[in-house]
Order: C-alpha cells, then sequence, then structure tokens
C-alpha cells in the first residue's frame, strides 16, 4: 500500500499539531512493513503562522513534505494535490480534523478500489465525541449502477480514498471559486468510477468548528450552490447518465436546497429572496420531487420541515429554529 495524504491549510496554526500528529500516532501503529506514507500539506497563502508550524514537522519527519502557495481557495489545493501526488492512492483531509489512531493500520490491509469508502467520528468543537457517522453499513466491492445508492453518501473529500491515477485520468477538478465544490467534484467522479469498495470501519475525526462551510453567513455565496447543481445535471446529462440516477440526483436537491441550505439561510435572513430561489430551481428541475422515494424514506422531522418550505409555513419554521437554538 501507498498512500499519500494531502492537507489543505489555511489560517490554521491552532489545529496543526493535532493533525500532523493523529497522522504520526497512525503511522507508528502501522503492523505492515510494505506501507508506504507520505505526507504532502498544502499551506494556501495562510495569514497567520500556519507555515511555520508546518515546517517544523518538515524537519521532523522527512515523509512529511510542506508546499506554499499563494491563496486559491479549498479547490486549488485539491487540485494541486491530485496533480503533486505520486502515490498509489490519495486521501485529502482537512487541517482541523484528526485522522484515528488504527487508520493506517486498517487501510494497509485492505484491497482498494478507484474510489473507497470509510466511516467516521463527529466530535464537536471541544473534543467531545458526538456519533459515529454509520454512511456505510456493508464492506463490499461494487459499482455505481448496482448501487445507485451510494451516490448520496457524505460528499465531503476526506469520506473517501482516491486511486491517485483514476483521478487524474479522469480529468475532473474541483470547481474553483465555488462552495459546495466537494458536492460537485464528488458526484462527478463517483459517475465515472469503476469500482467502488465500501468499509465499516471509521478512520476519520470530523470536527465541528466555527470554520464550517455551513457557517458561512454570506447568503450570496450560498447562491453558489444553482450553478454547482446545475453543473453537475450537464455532466449526467452529457455523459448519458442522467435518467438512470435521476432519482438520487432529485433527493440530492430536496436535501441540499430545501432542507440544510434553506434552513440556513432561513437562520440569517427569514425575509431573502434566495429562500424562494431554492423551491423555484427544484420546483423546475424536478417538478415531481415530492414522489422521490428517498424523500419517503426520510424522518419525520425532516419531511415536516420540507413539508413547511414547500407550503412556505415561515411561522412554524420560526419556531422549529427557536426550539432548536
Amino acid at each position: 500500500m501507498d498512500l499519500t495524504i494531502a492537507i489543505a491549510v489555511y489560517n490554521g496554526e491552532k489545529y496543526i499539531e493535532r493533525c500532523i500528529m493523529s497522522i504520526v500516532n497512525a503511522f507508528n501503529k502501522v503492523k505492515s512493513d510494505s506501507f508506504k506514507l507520505k505526507v504532502l500539506a498544502i499551506n494556501d497563502g495562510s495569514k497567520d503562522n500556519s507555515l511555520n508550524v508546518l515546517k517544523s514537522f518538515e524537519e521532523k519527519y522527512d515523509y512529511i513534505n510542506i508546499i506554499d502557495k499563494e491563496n486559491g481557495g479549498l479547490s486549488s489545493v485539491r487540485n494541486l494535490s491530485i496533480e503533486l501526488c505520486d502515490s498509489e492512492y490519495i486521501w485529502m483531509i482537512d487541517i482541523d480534523d484528526e485522522i484515528t489512531i488504527d487508520s493506517l493500520d486498517i487501510i494497509s490491509t485492505k484491497s482498494f478500489s478507484d474510489i473507497n469508502i470509510f466511516n467516521y467520528d463527529i466530535f464537536d468543537s471541544t473534543g467531545k465525541f458526538l456519533k459515529n457517522s454509520k454512511r456505510v453499513r456493508l464492506e463490499e466491492r461494487t459499482t455505481l449502477k448496482e448501487k445507485k445508492d451510494l451516490l448520496l453518501q457524505d460528499t465531503a473529500s476526506w469520506h473517501y480514498i482516491f486511486r491517485t491515477e483514476f483521478l487524474k485520468k479522469s480529468g475532473i477538478r474541483f470547481l474553483n471559486q465555488k462552495l459546495y465544490e466537494d458536492f460537485n467534484w464528488n458526484l462527478k467522479v463517483m459517475l465515472v468510477a469503476k469500482e467502488i469498495s465500501t468499509f465499516t470501519e471509521a478512520i476519520y475525526e470530523y470536527y465541528l468548528t466555527d470554520g464550517s462551510i455551513m457557517r458561512n453567513k454570506n447568503l450570496n455565496r450560498r447562491g453558489e450552490i444553482f450553478d454547482v447543481f446545475t453543473d453537475i445535471l450537464d455532466f449526467y446529462k452529457n455523459n448519458d447518465e442522467y435518467e438512470l440516477y435521476k432519482t438520487e440526483l432529485e433527493y440530492w436537491g430536496i436535501h441540499n436546497l430545501l432542507y440544510v441550505n434553506y434552513m440556513d439561510a432561513f437562520i440569517i435572513d427569514s425575509k431573502a429572496k434566495l429562500l424562494d430561489d431554492y423551491l423555484h430551481y427544484l420546483n423546475s428541475n424536478f417538478p415531481e420531487w415530492t414522489k422521490n422515494k428517498y424523500f419517503r424514506e426520510l424522518s419525520t422531522k425532516r419531511k415536516f420541515v420540507i413539508f413547511c418550505v414547500k407550503y412556505k409555513l415561515k411561522f412554524l419554521l420560526k419556531l422549529i429554529k427557536a426550539f432548536t437554538e
């Protein structure tokens, strides 16, 4: 097994030691002599002391390499990681998270495909364990056509380990200067992968920090979801796969537009025009979305929130907001 862990770093000074030491400690636990590791940390023009802290680890560990570049956003870092990676597999993670102590030992024992999906644990910003994702419930090697609901896995890039050659040959890159870049990129690479493997172990520790994209209060940037989602739909149509995966794409529209983004934007400004735009976009592209099989399987709570959005019952949404604060 030959793996590069690529870390995106921007103003992550206070997280660097925690993140990198989780990798160092996990590497020390690997039992396989044939496992090879590289760590590629790309500093994206940080304004704090991130670069100097990174260099201190580069001097101490010969498998850690630091790249310093002008600020270009997360997508530019992900794209550069793919370009520079010369390992067989690549795992792209965030500086404010960790990998589990047994993660690399687990990885060293697996037989991988183009895309490999693991579970992850979720922690709050204080380090308190909240829950296991339980997104993967079965260990198997399959294809997207055989198991279309794999398209509904969490789209964060750290949820996956990729075969580097597959990514390079696909030519698919992250959209520059857009939010939801993982969402767009992931749904594209999932479509073109020949094989996908799933594993039940949790190997990543995701921390809910104040820097999360979902805490971005810029409503104008939240409108980027329309261009990003349209780009995905066009990609599936251009590859003659839209009809085959229409139900899954439709569900992503319901989830992203009417649940996640709508409620986040509603909390910022309950009178924003963007709220109506979310509903209009979904109705225009998926006029029969209420019949979606995945929507029907949602929890009562989520269906109730979406019901309130559909019928513009904002007074009920305000009550929901009040009870969840």
